[in-house]
């Protein structure tokens, strides 16, 4: 801050910051409390959209596509910054990206631009999360655990091989289109990642002796 008061005219601002702590530490406006929850349900409508147009208009599947993977990236940054994260909304991100996500791999996979590999173990893996879930609750927040981890990652790769496969689409690159197929089952593999390890982990966590009860 010194160096920021040092330009001209900045001493000013800086010193109207330090006068008013309450300033920044207001509470944001309660009407933008459900922006990051009608950000991640634009992807479930922009599903259909992708779809409907892939075909015949790939750019604006591509559009949506990069609609979609923007709401992806900005509505739990919102959230927390608004300080509405919660269990709910996690659950409702890991829907809307496996219906938009889950929904454009199926369309790439029917115009043969990636392989069906690719939709099938996403489908798996979604599965696998959902009972995973179901048995232990959605993740609280703090540091994930290594499938938790792997998954972020694999949703990560999955939008952005879905952004590549129809961009070389939209803009015809047959070069591009060309190592997408073999790319696609790679990323398969990643995707199927995290059920390997969630197995593993209830395998140790079943094998681990138990502590032995104190005697009286």
């Amino acid at each position: 801050m010194a160096a920021l008061a040092a330009r001209g005219g900045m001493s000013y601002v800086v010193g109207m910051e330090a006068a008013s702590p309450a300033r920044r530490t207001s509470s944001p406006p309660r009407w933008l409390a459900p922006v990051p929850d009608l950000l991640t349900a634009l992807r479930v409508l922009l599903a259909p959209v992708f779809v409907a147009t892939l075909p015949d208009r790939p750019g604006i599947a591509l559009a949506a596509a990069v609609l979609a993977a923007a709401s992806d990236f900005v509505d739990g940054r919102l959230a927390r910054r608004l300080g509405g994260g919660s269990r709910r909304g996690a659950a409702l991100d890991v829907v809307a990206d496996a219906v938009f996500v889950l929904t454009g791999f199926v369309a790439l996979a029917a115009s043969g631009v990636i392989s069906p590999a690719l939709p099938i173990a996403t489908a798996l893996s979604l599965s696998g999360l959902a009972l995973s879930w179901r048995r232990r609750g959605a993740p609280k927040a703090g540091p994930r655990a290594l499938p938790d981890r792997v998954g972020h990652a694999a949703g990560v790769v999955n939008y952005s091989i879905l952004l590549i496969a129809t961009g070389a689409l939209a803009f015809a690159w047959p070069m591009l289109l060309l190592p997408l197929r073999p790319a696609s089952v790679l990323v398969a593999v990643l995707n199927l990642l995290p059920l390997v390890l969630r197995r593993l982990r209830r395998g140790e966590v079943a094998s681990a002796p138990s502590d032995p009860s104190p005697r009286s």
